[in-house]
């Protein structure tokens, strides 16, 4: 088949782009012409073309599926699907798909990271000498914190695997639903489930893991961060609509939380956003806070599991298997 007759994969993230040969050569089998863009925008000739669409964090709204009169499936890299208009693509016959599982893993990790970091001060000491100022600050072992999961899915179960494993004090968490898994964290780990003010107020650090939906929105809220401990630490590796990020911002420059760390951000990136320059502020200035660009899921060998995994997302769903792929 000639190369202007193939149906047109077109590729909305840069991880999935870099992997394509890894997806041609186990997947895809050069069956499609593989796109790339990155201003919305593309020829006629390839919007007609164009079969499915694979996506990071870009805004797919019921605008831009307009514009691919043939299009059967949006493929999400990765979990998340907030940019993603579900009843425009419910609408006009377009299956959404995603990978959720694989990047828990590497952010169950990243999130233990920044509660070690903040919990022994290792970003404002290290700033400090990277200025020549030889000053020790007193931290806190995992045995003696109180960590509270808001959260308890494929990366808040894991994040407590890890910490119960290093001896953690206390493993406190919040879930919208008691399933199995969720209900079992008690004897596997020793997680005691509670209401969110409660998981608020008694933890020394408080890791924020929910996915972002209409019902997640703003859920951790000024009143919510109020009945932290003024010596605590909050980390987000979920989305940052999920907190009041503003509240967040203030509490944490007025020494009323202890310290912050952030992967995710309500706009990304954020640096245009009056909180983000309170908290680079503050951080540069000694300030216990860790910024990080949403990478808390990017490893090596979970991007090559996600793009194999979305490439057979795209194939199933064009195939008619939809059993097989991950649906929405």
């Amino acid at each position: 088949m000639n190369l202007k007759e193939k149906p047109v994969i077109l590729v909305a993230t840069r991880g999935f782009w870099n992997e394509r040969e890894l997806a041609n050569q186990e997947i895809l089998k050069n069956q499609f012409e593989m796109v790339q863009f990155s201003d919305m925008k593309v020829s006629a000739e390839i919007a007609q073309r164009t079969v499915a669409l694979v996506v990071g964090d870009a805004l797919v709204d019921r605008k831009f599926m307009d514009l691919f009169p043939n299009l059967k499936t949006i493929a999400r890299n990765g979990t998340g699907y907030d940019n993603l208009d579900l009843a425009a693509a419910r609408s006009k016959g377009i299956t959404i798909t995603r990978v959720s599982g694989l990047n828990a893993k590497p952010v169950s990790e990243f999130a233990l990271g920044l509660i070690l970091a903040l919990s022994r001060n290792v970003l404002p000491m290290h700033e400090n000498m990277l200025k020549g100022v030889w000053q020790k600050r007193c931290g806190k072992s995992l045995s003696e914190m109180t960590v509270g999961i808001i959260g308890l899915g494929s990366v808040g179960l894991l994040l407590a695997e890890k910490l119960h494993a290093l001896g953690v004090g206390k493993l406190i968490g919040w879930n919208r639903s008691r399933r199995p898994p969720v209900l079992n964290a008690e004897d596997k780990y020793g997680l005691k489930l509670a209401e969110l003010p409660a998981v608020m107020s008694v933890s020394d650090a408080v890791v924020a893991s929910v996915l972002l939906t209409p019902e997640t929105v703003n859920l951790i809220d000024k009143n919510l961060l109020l009945l932290m401990k003024h010596d605590s630490f909050f980390v987000n590796i979920s989305r940052g609509a999920v907190v009041d990020e503003e509240a967040l911002s203030e509490l944490v420059v007025a020494g009323k939380i202890g310290g912050v760390a952030l992967d995710v951000f309500s706009a990304e990136p954020p640096f245009g956003q009056p909180f983000i320059k309170k908290l680079m502020e503050y951080g540069k200035n000694g300030g216990n806070v860790i910024l990080s660009p949403h990478s808390a899921f990017w490893t090596k060998s979970t991007e090559h599991e996600i793009v194999l995994k979305v490439a057979q997302n795209v194939v199933d769903v064009l195939e008619g298997k939809l059993e097989n792929a991950e649906i929405i």
